[in-house]
């Protein structure tokens, strides 16, 4: 039967009811009754919810027919129409892991290539005297999003913060620590099998640090934090995944920790930072592009909370620019600033969070392809799931508080479990223990 201009909501025995023009094509969708399917057009997703008559499918025009907007504004009765993903996001208990000793910092990466993201925790230690990574690798297709017992790999001295990456460009992750104590970064290349080479250390005072192809070579290189910036070009050209020596970049006294993202759309990665204990500020540092590749203009700071202690970028608004959020350990807020889409921001806008914010991270964990904002709440023992606004004029959701163990300093956002939604792991340091929050959520 020719279907080309086929209007309505069709029974399943072919009785064919007018509610509006709404074609249906050879690319559009459909969704029986008390079913649901997310269907994705220029970017924007939407979830299609058909509870209409029992027994009649709706058909969904395709997504670059004329009818498409008006079928979202104006759907058939009993079918609803929204944005993808909830506000009323969900987890599971928090199943706890056992790094031996007290954590600040926790990533993901896949790295025995099984599919499945396994856990790095690098261990602080009372006054910063721990000496070890721990590495739990998920147990995969037999138990996903369940960890093995750890296994721990020799670093430096006080470790505070991992960042997972391939610096070798050998198709393996690698893991590279920030080590408070020794004033160092450990770099640790993955064998590929879930098992790490030994460690080789290079001197770099560190709080926090982050991977980023910095110099646009093709190869990831290291910038970390303690006070200043410093950064540590890779050695593709002689030697991929060694290090040049740090240069350092000069910031606040205090800078706690670091993300990149290309602010200003010229194809190099900036730097921001959090400026930590007594400042009410974040940095950011422009790279220099095409005339000094790697290299870095002078620090512009932006006002936010009292004692900003993490910090996180990605696009919020959904307008191809990387925007920033701040964790406020004094002040229990986030601050959002939104990138003018020059390497400029606005005015911080505050959004309230639990105790004592620590780390920020952002992703996906509502299901509606925008970044989410994930904080871990030191003095509260909770984490703070922000949901990002898809209408009004506030960009996030009121948080959402999830109890974990006690202390956690640092969280990390991906799908453990490989089920399709992005969960959370969290890193206790006063419980000495590490959290993995099953995403529960419907959508």
């Amino acid at each position: 039967m020719q279907r080309d201009h086929l209007t309505g909501i069709i029974l399943s025995l072919a009785i064919v009811f007018s509610f509006s023009a709404f074609l249906e094509a050879s690319d559009s969708s459909t969704v029986t009754h008390g079913a649901n399917q997310s269907i994705t057009a220029h970017s924007t997703c939407r979830r299609v919810t058909n509870n209409s008559t029992t027994g009649l499918s709706v058909y969904v025009p395709t997504v670059s027919s004329a009818e498409w907007a008006s079928f979202y504004t104006n759907p058939p009765s009993g079918v609803v129409a929204n944005a993808c993903g909830t506000n009323n996001v969900t987890f599971a208990s928090p199943v706890t892991y056992a790094p031996g000793i007290s954590s600040q910092g926790v990533e993901l990466g896949d790295f025995n290539g099984d599919g499945y993201l396994d856990v790095a925790v690098p261990n602080f230690g009372a006054g910063g005297s721990a000496t070890t990574i721990s590495v739990f690798l998920n147990r995969g297709a037999s138990a996903p999003g369940t960890l093995h017992p750890r296994v721990n790999y020799s670093i430096g001295t006080g470790s505070r913060d991992v960042a997972i990456g391939d610096i070798n460009n050998d198709g393996r992750q690698d893991m590279v620590t920030s080590n408070w104590t020794s004033g160092s970064v450990s770099v640790l290349t993955g064998i590929g099998n879930g098992t790490f080479n030994t460690r080789v250390n290079y001197a770099s005072a560190s709080n926090a640090v982050a991977l980023g192809d910095l110099n646009a070579d093709g190869h990831l290189d290291i910038a970390n934090v303690n006070g200043p910036f410093t950064i540590l070009i890779n050695r593709a050209a002689v030697a991929p995944g060694t290090f040049a020596p740090a240069v350092s970049y000069p910031t606040s006294a205090a800078t706690m920790d670091v993300a990149v993202a290309d602010f200003n759309a010229d194809g190099y990665l900036d730097l921001v930072g959090a400026d930590g204990y007594r400042h009410s500020t974040v940095s950011i540092l422009l790279n220099r592009g095409v005339a000094a590749p790697g290299t870095f203009n002078a620090r512009t700071a932006y006002s936010v909370g009292s004692y900003p202690m993490g910090v996180a970028a990605a696009d919020f608004d959904s307008n191809g620019s990387p925007d920033i959020v701040v964790a406020n350990n004094s002040s229990n807020s986030i601050s959002f600033l939104r990138n003018n889409g020059n390497g400029t921001f606005a005015t911080s806008v505050n959004f309230a969070v639990g105790a004592g914010p620590w780390r920020v991270k952002a992703g996906d964990v509502s299901g509606d392809g925008i970044p989410d904002v994930v904080v871990s709440n030191f003095s509260g023992n909770s984490i703070s799931v922000l949901v990002a606004s898809t209408t009004g004029a506030a960009m996030f959701n009121s948080p959402r508080n999830f109890s974990v163990a006690g202390g956690p300093m640092d969280v990390s956002i991906g799908d453990v479990n490989n089920d399709g939604k992005n969960d959370i792991v969290v890193a206790n340091l006063l419980a000495a223990v590490m959290s993995v929050l099953i995403n529960t959520s419907v959508w």
